[in-house]
């Protein structure tokens, strides 16, 4: 205790030293604690749906591109003729205008998705009140109906269940609610939003096999099937399409990624660099405020002699020195 208080009244006697020193750890803490939360965030902790190591992305590729959308006739042909997964979604990010009510002057802007309607089940989620989406809403012509997510639903209806049923102006036409899907679904930067798939079928040439619209294609694989084997069900697959369809599918193949790769891969590497970036930046840090220590230590030499000659102990001076 003798020298704690040595310590503070040191410190209190020469406040140049002292605030450096703390700048500087600070900097250096600071900056690794704050990267460290990322990295923690993206890479370290598992994606917020039950079994998520079960789940894969799939994108078309060709020897122009590795990753790119999906033509929803051939995932049509995918969904029909896989045997690894439980069940293919498309999806698709959008923005969207959203007004509560007709009466609001001023939309908000909210990102949002088009999917079909496996989309929630292929992640293992649920909706909190309502229903999913349902097979008969991936038809052209079914009632425009929407899911919102559980962020909204606080915030604009107050977490009532009156929220079903209502019919806010969504892109301008109104849509009924029938459902609030969790805050687990993060796909596409936290949508608010989740509309059918099937109004984008009106759009010319979205069923031509040629086209690409942005769609991605979500799946869940069955107990017991590993990523090498459903990856080699897909391709059996495009090898079937590429001989029905060659105008379009020439030289088409699958990508099949775990989703958790597809979504940080491209991080991974720029996020580890970071973090070792801040790790040299608190070591040098850490070697300033010891430089700083060792200038002050040898400033005091003619201190320490005294205290030797008086008797003190080595461990003693020790204690001195780092004060």
């Amino acid at each position: 205790m003798q020298d704690i208080r040595y310590a503070i009244r040191q410190l209190l006697k020469h406040p140049g030293f002292t605030m450096i020193a703390i700048f500087a750890l600070a900097l250096g803490i600071g900056a690794n604690t704050a990267i460290f939360s990322v990295v923690s965030s993206v890479l370290l902790r598992p994606l917020t749906y039950p079994e998520p190591d079960r789940l894969v992305m799939l994108r078309e590729r060709t020897n122009m591109f590795d990753s790119g959308s999906v033509s929803y006739p051939n995932w049509i042909d995918w969904r029909a003729g896989q045997r690894s997964f439980t069940d293919i979604a498309v999806v698709r990010r959008e923005g969207f205008n959203f007004s509560a009510n007709a009466g609001a002057t001023t939309p908000e802007r909210l990102n949002g998705l088009h999917a079909t309607s496996s989309f929630l089940s292929v992640l293992g989620l649920k909706p909190l009140i309502g229903r999913d989406l349902q097979p008969g809403d991936d038809v052209s012509g079914s009632p425009n109906v929407a899911l919102i997510s559980e962020r909204l639903w606080k915030q604009r209806f107050g977490g009532s269940n009156a929220v079903l049923g209502q019919r806010p102006m969504i892109d301008g036409i109104p849509r009924e609610i029938v459902g609030v899907y969790p805050r687990d679904l993060r796909y596409a930067r936290d949508p608010d939003v989740l509309l059918p798939l099937a109004e984008m079928l009106k759009q010319p040439g979205f069923m031509n096999r040629g086209n690409h619209p942005g769609l991605t294609a979500l799946a869940r694989l069955k107990p017991g099937v590993t990523l090498e084997q459903a990856a080699s069900d897909m391709q059996a697959i495009a090898l079937e399409l590429e001989k029905k369809y060659p105008d379009s599918n020439t030289g088409r193949r699958v990508q099949v990624r775990f989703l958790f790769d597809a979504t940080v891969g491209d991080y991974r590497h720029s996020l580890a660099l970071l973090l070792a970036a801040v790790a040299c930046v608190l070591l040098i840090a850490c070697a300033n405020v010891a430089n700083l220590q060792l200038a002050r230590a040898l400033a005091r030499g003619k201190e320490m002699a005294v205290r030797a000659a008086l008797g003190a102990s080595r461990w003693r001076l020790a204690r001195q020195r780092a004060n």
